[in-house]
Formats: C-alpha cells, sequence, structure tokens
C-alpha cells in the first residue's frame, strides 16, 4: 500500500518508511526496522546503546572483570568458505572469541544469527574491559607505592 510520493504505509500495521527530505529514509510511526541479513554500509554507521539509569533496576558495580576476561580464549583464525558467502565483505582474516565457548561462560554474550550459526555481541564486552583497565590501574597504584616504601627502606638502611 503505497500512499504518496514520500514512502510506503501500512494501514494494517500503522507503520511505513518514509522520505521527507533528501537527508534520510525513515521508519515511521514509532516502528522498529528488522533486517534478517546483513547490513551493508559504504559510510559511517551511528548507533547509540541505552545507558540511562531511569532505565536500569538491580545495579550493581562489576567487581572481579579481570577474573571474567581471563576466562575468555582469544584466537585469530581464517574465516571459511561458508561464512565468506553469508557475508562476502568479511575479511579472510579474522579475530576474536568463539561463541560456543563464550556460551559456557556467559550466554548473554551469544545470539543466533543466520538461522542456526552463532554470533557473539562484542559490544558487551565493553563494561568488562573497562573495569578490567580499573582493576589493573588499582593494582599498577598500590604496586607503585610499594615500590616507593620499598626504595625509602633501602635508602634508610643504606645510611
Amino acid at each position: 500500500l503505497s500512499n504518496g510520493a514520500t514512502g510506503w504505509y501500512n494501514s494494517t500495521y500503522g507503520g511505513g518508511i518514509t522520505m521527507i527530505d533528501s537527508t534520510y529514509v525513515r521508519v515511521s510511526h514509532g516502528k522498529a526496522f528488522w533486517v534478517d541479513n546483513n547490513i551493508v554500509a559504504t559510510g559511517e554507521i551511528t548507533a547509540f546503546g541505552a545507558s540511562d539509569i531511569r532505565l536500569k533496576s538491580n545495579i550493581k558495580q562489576i567487581d572481579s572483570a579481570l577474573d571474567f576476561l581471563s576466562k575468555v580464549k582469544t584466537y585469530e583464525f581464517e574465516w571459511n568458505e561458508k561464512a565468506i558467502e553469508l557475508n562476502p565483505l568479511k575479511a579472510k582474516r579474522g579475530a576474536g572469541v568463539i561463541a560456543q565457548e563464550m556460551s559456557l561462560l556467559d550466554n548473554n554474550f551469544v545470539h543466533s544469527i543466520y538461522g542456526d550459526y552463532l554470533g557473539v555481541d562484542y559490544e558487551r564486552f565493553i563494561p568488562y574491559l573497562i573495569g578490567g583497565v580499573n582493576e589493573v590501574a588499582d593494582e599498577v597504584t598500590i604496586l607503585k607505592n610499594r615500590v616507593a616504601e620499598l626504595e625509602l627502606e633501602v635508602k634508610q638502611l643504606k645510611k
């Protein structure tokens, strides 16, 4: 059901795709855009993940990010022919994790793609990476302070 020169509208479901200027194609009436395959862009993709505290409950700080990250195995590999067939723009060589291994650590990182294959939500790693860096920074501060104390003791012993 086409509705004018600005786009397409489905009156049964109350949504559609419109173009009201020369800049954007828009999904209208508060509908989400679902793609059941690859999205390819020759320009940049801008996306934001919800992070507003008003959208969260049961908030607790990640205390053991390094412990979690130390269990994650990382690999370099070559994509096989099936992977290239599913996404022809994929580089031949890759680096990452194995979805089946991640599902054993935390199944929230793993999602179905291309029907019965598994993909990993790499964005989910960011809070753990930040937490891990913070844990290492805290440890470095402790060790620097201890080195300074030991250097002072050595200096006093030399007198």
